[in-house]
């Protein structure tokens, strides 16, 4: 009996660890199963936070700014082109790779103590030949360009000063396009300003001098008839069309300019005095002693017409200066 009781003890004894020990198995669950619970929360938590996070392009703006409200604006607008940190980086390695490979697109400046193959080989680089003849030879130009004589010389002379800096054929092309261009632009600027100073100056003379206009014109032409090449228009190498042809201080043709033509003729008027008021070529005087004595006639037979005709008093005046000038001799 005795024994069947402490076997009985044991039994109950091992049933009571075993019960504990399926508690304590329980217990260890559990707080697994809660500190699993709580990780699941926190991940949870860390994927509902950005990687990045919003306020990154302000950071890097305010570091690159330095508190410079202007350039902090600057920067924002650079960076709003990014869409994250990653994409500067991506920027920066890409750049990175052209530095260091030769076929990046790079092309790495000599520095000043480059040798002579250095900078050959940074020019050829750069697409310039090896001679300077060559970028005039190969020059293209906009259609209806051509070059003439003075223009190749000074295209020949831009590029043996341009070549030793490096000009290619691309720059070259370019820079006498420009000149070109604006060497047209200029000549049509100053054919217009020829033509405006033309015709108001021979409207302001044609006002002035009236009737006389053509007689005073052919006068000042007739003071070069005894000058190299005579007084032929057509002649470019008569000292008239030289003269004449050539421009004054500010630019405009001297045979345009009203007051050289009022010079002129009052010379011719001091050489010959009949030239600028009858049409007497030789000076004999014929045509004014005649012409005075027509309007004497009038003055006499019609009083009454010649005191209404103003412009037939100056004519008689003109005519009275001009033969007391042409006695005086």
């Amino acid at each position: 009996m005795a024994e069947e009781e402490v076997q009985t003890e044991e039994v109950q004894t091992e049933e009571v660890q075993v019960e504990e020990t399926k508690v304590e198995e329980t217990k260890v669950e559990e707080t697994k199963t809660e500190e699993v619970q709580k990780e699941e929360v926190k991940t949870e938590e860390v994927k509902d936070e950005p990687y990045w996070k919003d306020d990154w392009r302000q950071k890097i703006a305010e570091h690159a700014s330095a508190g410079n409200k202007k350039a902090y604006e600057r920067e924002m607008r650079r960076l709003e082109r990014l869409t994250d940190p990653a994409a500067l980086y991506g920027q920066y390695r890409e750049m990175e790779n052209k530095f260091h490979d030769p076929d990046g697109g790079l092309i790495r400046r000599p520095g000043k103590d480059a040798s002579e193959e250095d900078i050959k080989a940074f020019h050829k680089a750069l697409g310039v030949p090896e001679k300077a003849e060559e970028l005039v030879s190969g020059l293209e130009l906009p259609d209806g360009v051509e070059l003439g004589k003075q223009d190749k010389a000074l295209a020949s002379e831009f590029a043996e000063s341009m070549h030793a800096s490096g000009l290619n054929q691309a720059q070259m092309n370019t820079a006498m396009a420009w000149y070109f261009k604006n060497q047209e632009e200029q000549s049509a600027h100053i054919d217009e300003l020829d033509d405006k100073n033309r015709i108001s100056g021979e409207k302001a003379l044609k006002e002035e001098f009236g009737g006389a206009f053509k007689r005073n014109m052919n006068a000042m032409n007739d003071l070069f008839s005894f000058a190299p090449g005579g007084v032929d228009m057509k002649n470019e190498d008569a000292l008239i069309n030289r003269l004449l042809a050539g421009r004054m201080a500010d630019g405009t043709i001297i045979g345009d300019d009203p007051d050289m033509t009022r010079f002129l003729v009052a010379v011719a008027k001091e050489v010959n005095p009949v030239a600028t008021v009858v049409d007497d070529p030789g000076g004999s005087g014929k045509g004014l002693q005649d012409e005075i004595k027509e309007i004497e006639g009038i003055m006499r037979t019609d009083r009454r017409a010649y005191n209404k005709d103003v412009d037939m008093q100056q004519r008689l005046k003109d005519l009275y200066d001009a033969r007391a000038k042409l006695n005086s001799r």
